[in-house]
């Protein structure tokens, strides 16, 4: 969902007008439980068909994670821009100048928490083999989510912001990185 196609991608900072348009649908004192009403049973804010996630790679993008997003069902990204809709969002980018919990940063984590549940229960991920059952640990998942995106992103983030292109550097000189190129 965040336009990461290869290894070296440096997560982006949302645009502003973005951030404009998701708080002109919801306050900051806007509480987990009305972002999951919005996100269960709430309209689209947006036309779904706006919402970017990008899966509009090249066919003859040869890179691991690119050859990957292929494998995911066209009714799960449906789904997905649905859900990303539901907020008013155009594509899904938390924003690392707010805090983790922000009502922003929230409702991207809510995103992230439903649709990845729904890929795996249907089966979407079958071809990578996971460990299903930590799904329905919800506490888990946020703390995984929360790591993830919030600290390892932020790390890349960070790195970047300080050094330009020192990100691409690294993956080019680290051999962990070379396997998904």
């Amino acid at each position: 969902m965040w336009r990461h196609v290869d290894a070296n991608g440096v997560p982006p900072s949302p645009k502003p007008e973005y951030i404009a348009a998701f708080k002109a649908y919801f306050t900051n004192d806007a509480t987990n439980e009305q972002l999951i009403q919005g996100l269960n049973h709430g309209p689209e804010l947006i036309d779904s068909s706006l919402v970017c996630i990008g899966i509009s790679i090249s066919l003859a993008t040869r890179k691991k994670i690119a050859n990957d997003i292929k494998l995911v069902e066209e009714f799960i990204l449906e789904y997905i821009h649905s859900c990303i809709a539901k907020f008013g969002l155009v594509h899904w980018c938390p924003d690392f100048n707010q805090t983790v919990y922000s009502v922003y940063n929230s409702a991207c984590c809510l995103i992230t928490l439903n649709t990845f549940k729904q890929v795996l229960i249907c089966y979407a991920y079958d071809y990578l083999s996971p460990v299903t059952h930590y799904a329905q640990d919800m506490i888990f998942m946020t703390k995984l989510y929360d790591h993830f995106v919030h600290y390892c992103m932020y790390q890349i983030f960070k790195m970047e912001c300080r050094h330009p292109e020192s990100v691409q550097e690294m993956s080019e000189t680290n051999p962990q990185y070379q396997n998904y190129k």
